[in-house]
């Protein structure tokens, strides 16, 4: 018996890919997505820049008080003229090195000119990326220029340490903030259009206090007039209102920083 067997020819598959809009939507949701995230992923990052430079300052404060305790309770100066030789200024930065015992720590990872160094005068290579409370009349002058060795500033004449700034962040080389007292003929709000004496996270500089701890603040917050409480962080003596000019001026340092 003759028996037949017949077997299922295998069919051929049928390769189907995306079409056109499905490719489009994919890349799309994509496009969106990357929108939404990659700004969150850039305030993370500069946070943590922000926390990095925030440590920074805390140790520099650290160094300011030693040398007060190695001087008599006596501040540190901007800079001591004549401090390291004639014609060579020895700049806060300097002076508290034997203290902190590194130069990484006063260059911000955030700012470019920390590839620079600052202008200390002196064969000491330190980065550029703060500046002191210094020179500025119109500010109070917490950290003042000397001319002798120490400087004549007491800690105890700043009547409310926790609220008396010492150290900032600047995109300059220089040893103070803002380094001559601003006035409406210098310093117009319409000469800031890209230019600026402080540095910001995000809008903010972190600023060390006298008393050691540091915070992320708004140019225009570190003083107040009008109602309510009145105070002058850039003074030894936070009751002292300071000029209309100077208010413009940190204005004018607030909206580049937001601008930037």
């Amino acid at each position: 018996m003759n028996s037949r067997f017949h077997f299922a020819q295998p069919q051929p598959r049928k390769t189907t890919g995306f079409t056109l809009i499905e490719l489009l939507v994919v890349i799309a949701i994509i496009a969106i997505l990357a929108a939404i995230l990659f700004p969150v992923f850039g305030r993370a990052r500069e946070n943590a820049r922000r926390s990095s430079c925030q440590s920074n300052l805390k140790q520099i404060g650290l160094g300011l008080m030693q040398y007060s305790q190695d001087y008599d309770e006596t501040m540190t100066p901007s800079y001591n003229i004549n401090g390291c030789g004639a014609g060579c200024h020895a700049h806060w930065r300097t002076l508290i090195q034997p203290y902190v015992k590194s130069a990484q720590i006063f260059a911000c990872p955030s700012n470019t000119i920390n590839e620079s160094p600052a202008n200390d005068n002196q064969a000491l290579i330190i980065p550029a990326s703060y500046a002191a409370n210094g020179t500025n009349a119109n500010a109070g002058g917490v950290m003042p220029r000397t001319n002798g060795f120490p400087a004549i500033r007491k800690l105890s004449a700043v009547l409310d340490p926790s609220r008396t700034w010492q150290i900032t962040e600047t995109p300059t080389r220089h040893a103070e903030i803002p380094g001559s007292v601003p006035d409406a003929t210098r310093y117009p709000c319409t000469a800031f259009i890209g230019y600026k004496d402080l540095f910001g996270h995000m809008g903010m500089p972190n600023w060390l206090f006298v008393d050691g701890h540091v915070k992320a603040l708004k140019p225009s917050a570190t003083i107040h007039q009008g109602t309510g409480e009145s105070y002058n962080m850039w003074n030894v003596n936070t009751t002292v209102p300071t000029s209309a000019a100077h208010r413009a001026w940190l204005g004018c340092q607030t909206n580049v920083l937001a601008n930037k």
